[in-house]
């Protein structure tokens, strides 16, 4: 883990084989920002972008074999060309995650899956997708247990809502977070999010008023 300091903010990077979390969190711990970045993101953009690639270049060849060079110029001329905008919109780049807490306010959950020939500063603007929970509809953020397709055992980190106690993920399954830094997430967002004397007993006291009603 790195740990910079610039502006009253602290920066802290970690890396794991499948993922990297990148942490930004102001030092009065009122705000809190984590982004979840699937490894090797640059290079899984490239390949992506190379198959998009060669299917073109497989089909314009399939073309020039089936058809001759005059029929494909005056008739098809920009199919090849429209296969790769088609392509660039059915094959996406890797999602990237993050969580925006703002103490007392909520927790903004986003989501980026933009194109792989724009920049990320241009996906995150034109493609993200964003869902705020606000402070008053959470009743706790938990750990919570499960089971994937194979019937192995996964945690994920989650938000219980006062909607009929729906949770809510923090980060898509598909990133495997380990259990380790999801404790660290949890003990962050938590801290982040509520105030001192409630954040410990916001789940105790939800379910409490739940059994007297």
């Amino acid at each position: 883990m790195r740990n910079i300091k610039t502006n009253a903010l602290i920066r802290d990077a970690i890396t794991k084989e499948k993922y990297q979390l990148l942490i930004k969190r102001t030092k009065d711990g009122k705000y809190m920002k984590c982004t979840a970045i699937p490894a090797h993101y640059s290079m899984l953009k490239y390949i992506k972008l190379l198959i998009i690639c060669l299917a073109i270049a497989l089909v314009r060849y399939l073309m020039f074999a089936m058809f001759s060079e005059d029929y494909i110029s005056l008739k098809i001329p920009l199919l090849p060309i429209l296969l790769f905008i088609f392509s660039l919109f059915i094959i996406r780049s890797p999602s990237i995650s993050s969580i925006t807490i703002i103490h007392g306010y909520g927790i903004q959950i986003s989501t980026t899956c933009g194109l792989l020939i724009f920049p990320d500063v241009w996906n995150h603007k034109l493609f993200q997708q964003s869902d705020f929970i606000p402070r008053d509809v959470i009743v706790d953020i938990v750990i919570n247990e499960g089971f994937n397709r194979s019937f192995q055992v996964i945690f994920y980190l989650a938000i219980i809502t006062k909607n009929n106690g729906k949770l809510t993920l923090l980060f898509p399954l598909s990133m495997n977070i380990r259990l380790d830094d999801q404790r660290m997430l949890y003990n962050l967002s938590r801290k982040t999010l509520f105030d001192p004397h409630d954040g410990l007993f916001s789940l105790a006291n939800y379910q409490r008023d739940r059994f007297s009603s």
